[in-house]
């Protein structure tokens, strides 16, 4: 979980650091375009994010690189389920920054009991 952790750390860090780059120079029209591809590369990899980490449980040797690989496979394979559980997850959180002391405890157990019931129940299915 720390190489995870420190992954997610470095891409979204970068991804980040690109776009704020990019804001700051947006006088140059072709960065504008590439602002964009770093929004999707983030988006992307935030929603890739949600099956990562209970894959990573559910592996009897655990491989980040393979994870993340059925991540994607999962994700792209389930759309409709996968986009469903972001949705609910994104609500969950918002709805857990105005419930501010209880978020940290309460939201990011229920979004990792969520997201490990999605595999299985995703992979069950298979």
């Amino acid at each position: 979980s720390y190489a995870w952790f420190f992954l997610n750390l470095l891409v979204v860090g970068f991804l980040l650091f690109n776009i704020d780059f990019s804001i700051q120079l947006s006088h140059v029209l072709w960065l504008q375009f590439l602002r964009g591809i770093y929004w999707v590369l983030l988006g992307s990899w935030l929603l890739i994010q949600v099956y990562t980490f209970p894959f990573l449980i559910q592996q009897d040797k655990p491989s980040l690189v393979l994870a993340l690989r059925n991540s994607v496979i999962l994700w792209f394979k389930h759309v409709i389920f996968s986009v469903f559980l972001s949705v609910a997850i994104i609500i969950l959180v918002v709805i857990s920054f105005y419930l501010y002391p209880l978020w940290f405890v309460i939201t990011a157990s229920l979004i990792g009991y969520l997201t490990n019931l999605g595999v299985v129940y995703l992979l069950s299915k298979e």
